[in-house]
């Protein structure tokens, strides 16, 4: 019987480990939590990605994924992490090495 309870609790809680903030990975607790400053608006300061995300589903009527477009492309430094549909960075290549020398020619 504690087996079976055990697999209950994973089966009802996986789901919610498995969701993503914003629809990414990226979208981190440590993201969400980044002070972005708005001088734009009525509201001089600073604000958590997070609580911005929030503000603007709250005052608009926009779903999470809208809310953290918007806020992501406001504050693209300190929230873009969060940003749903902003495709991933291109891999980082190493420059090719140069190629070798050509041979000498043979002594005379």
């Amino acid at each position: 019987l504690p087996t079976a309870m055990a697999s209950v609790v994973l089966l009802v809680s996986l789901p919610y480990v498995l969701a993503a903030r914003c629809g990414v990975d990226s979208c981190t607790d440590a993201v969400l939590e980044t002070l972005a400053r708005d001088l734009t608006a009525n509201y001089k300061g600073f604000s958590s990605c997070e609580s911005r995300i929030n503000w603007v589903k709250s005052n608009t009527d926009r779903i999470e994924v809208e809310a953290c477009e918007m806020v992501a492309e406001e504050f693209p430094e300190e929230c873009g992490a969060c940003h749903p549909f902003q495709s991933p960075p291109p891999p980082q290549t190493s420059p090719s090495p140069s190629p070798p020398p050509p041979p000498s020619p043979p002594p005379p």
